[in-house]
């Protein structure tokens, strides 16, 4: 095969700087031209039983996004265990894919939110990493709306067959990527209930025909991390448990007030004896001193930014509980089999409907208790939105009382403890880290 790509790459910029000139990029148009182009450099010849399998997954969402879709790594893996499997994800999310060990090769890109501005980066990408793998099959998991251009991604890269979700899934994403979805040539919309991310990812398997075996999270990393996470914690929570606490968040509605959880750290600290780790970005730091200062003398230890994506895993992995708002370390708590208490945004008296996040991403199969405001504030009470929250800042969820926070902590405390006992009385134990 001739790899000279020239008249791929002429045929894409023309057509795009024609589109930017006249501010109307054709979506219909740019697959009839392209689709000829691809098919003169072999890009839709069949696949030839002596050559690998290629196998591409486009992932360019959250820190999140990228545990929940673990189990559909690792089933994809079940089914092609020969397949060569490319993986791309957004940058911030590598170091918790990087030894993940059912793809062959993991490529890690920018979140750009500009056609304009990622056309370039694609291209180069396609160039340099793509093309020349002819790919059989390309997966793009994600159900919800894609921000990212992973559907642009997947026709570019040369793909045969592109699989994902249709854009009639949900009428925002019907609104926002229904052209895009013509660079997929496989859809589906089941599953049409409200369900948890991890099974829409595995679903994506199901409709193609392949076999999925078990559904639980994962997360990778290795035992250096671990050895660092032990020298930093030797001197701290000697004889306690170490609780891993969260009050931030993506989205300005996810946040919890430092205020009022810093009542109910003073109230769970005074009943049982725990120390916490607050986690979390650089963004976050001045909440964890805050918490710090006022909290009793050494309860507390701030590593909001100090700490890598893996080396958190590895707190994680030590700590009784996680404590906090839905992020990407709640999933990594979920993922390690560790209890959560989840400060949840969306009010008990708000409707429950495709879109909503609290049966999206709540913990996936760990003990979990959820506390949520009774009822949702103005304007939110009457609106259909993902979050259940309508505004951009600390809103419904600032009715959570501190005391609901610690008495969430008493029950599932209980509950943990009579796991434990239990598992003593039959001989078990809590199960083993993989590193």
């Amino acid at each position: 095969m001739n790899n000279d790509y020239s008249a791929l790459n002429d045929t894409l910029i023309n057509f795009a700087q024609e589109s930017f000139r006249r501010q109307n990029f054709n979506i219909p148009n740019f697959i009839n031209v392209m689709e000829s182009v691809f098919k003169k450099n072999g890009f839709r010849d069949e696949h030839d039983e002596n050559e690998q399998f290629n196998i591409l997954v486009i992932r360019l969402d959250a820190i999140g996004d990228s545990i929940l879709n673990s189990a559909f790594l690792r089933e994809l893996r079940r089914n092609y265990l020969s397949a060569r499997i490319t993986l791309i994800v957004n940058q911030t999310v590598y170091p918790i894919v990087e030894f993940c060990p059912y793809v062959n090769e993991i490529i890690a890109i920018p979140s750009i939110f500009d056609l304009a501005q990622f056309l370039p980066l694609a291209l180069k990408l396609c160039n340099e990493k793509l093309w020349d793998k002819f790919f059989d099959v390309c997966f793009v998991p994600r159900w919800d709306i894609d921000y990212y251009f992973a559907q642009f991604l997947s026709y570019l890269s040369g793909a045969k067959i592109r699989i994902g979700y249709s854009a009639d899934v949900h009428q925002g994403k019907k609104n926002s990527d229904g052209g895009a979805n013509l660079f997929l040539n496989k859809t589906f919309i089941n599953p049409q209930n409200l369900v948890h991310e991890v099974e829409r990812n595995l679903y994506v398997l199901k409709a193609c025909g392949l076999q999925v075996q078990d559904d639980k999270i994962e997360v990778w990393y290795n035992h250096r991390e671990r050895l660092n996470i032990e020298s930093l914690l030797k001197n701290f929570a000697k004889d306690r448990k170490l609780i891993s606490i969260v009050n931030g968040g993506s989205e300005k509605n996810k946040n919890y007030p430092k205020e009022l959880f810093l009542k109910a750290l003073k109230i769970i600290s005074r009943k049982h004896k725990c120390n916490f780790v607050y986690l979390g970005g650089k963004e976050y730091f001045e909440t964890g001193e805050y918490l710090r200062k006022n909290l009793d003398k050494n309860k507390i230890l701030n590593l909001a930014g100090k700490t890598s994506l893996r080396e958190t895993c590895a707190i994680i992995s030590m700590s009784s509980m996680y404590v906090g708002t839905d992020t990407g370390t709640m999933h990594i708590t979920a993922a390690l089999n560790k209890p959560v208490i989840m400060l949840e945004r969306q009010a008990e008296d708000m409707k429950i409907h495709i879109v909503s996040s609290i049966i999206r991403f709540c913990p996936w199969q760990t003990q979990k208790i959820i506390v949520q405001p009774k009822k949702a504030f103005e304007p939110c009470r009457n609106r259909i939105s993902i979050s259940g929250c309508v505004e951009n800042f600390p809103h419904c969820i600032t009715q959570i009382k501190p005391e609901s926070i610690a008495d969430a902590f008493d029950e599932l405390n209980r509950t943990i403890s009579l796991n434990e006992s239990e598992n003593n009385l039959r001989g078990g134990g809590t199960g083993s880290l993989k590193f």
